[in-house]
């Protein structure tokens, strides 16, 4: 009954979705007969490229990837200072190395 009731519940929020963002209204029909298949359809082709515009997605993977890999922006910054010498690119890797902790390593390249 529960299961039944959510399936339910995530079909109508579809429905209003579909409605509220002017999609095609083909989607109603295919939601409302075919719940389990259209609804993962829906969400694919529909509602998953929208989040990459939505700035709050985009801080929200920053900060876990900013987790999971701390280090990133430091290689991808001695990568660009390896690349070319200058003075932005030191920069970048200094406020990476301090933004780390690592003030003694950031503070020559300052």
């Amino acid at each position: 009954m529960i299961v039944y009731l959510a399936i339910l519940a995530v079909q109508v929020m579809l429905i209003i979705d579909v409605i509220r963002n002017g999609r095609n209204q083909l989607w109603i029909m295919a939601l409302m007969f075919l719940p389990g298949p259209s609804t993962i359809a829906y969400l694919v082709i529909e509602v998953y490229p929208r989040l990459h515009g939505n700035r709050h997605v985009r801080t929200a993977r920053a900060k876990a990837v900013a987790k999971l890999d701390p280090e990133r922006e430091v290689r991808s910054a001695r990568d660009a200072l390896d690349l070319a010498d200058t003075a932005a690119n030191r920069i970048r890797l200094g406020d990476a190395l301090a933004g780390l902790g690592r003030f003694d390593e950031a503070l020559p390249l300052y």
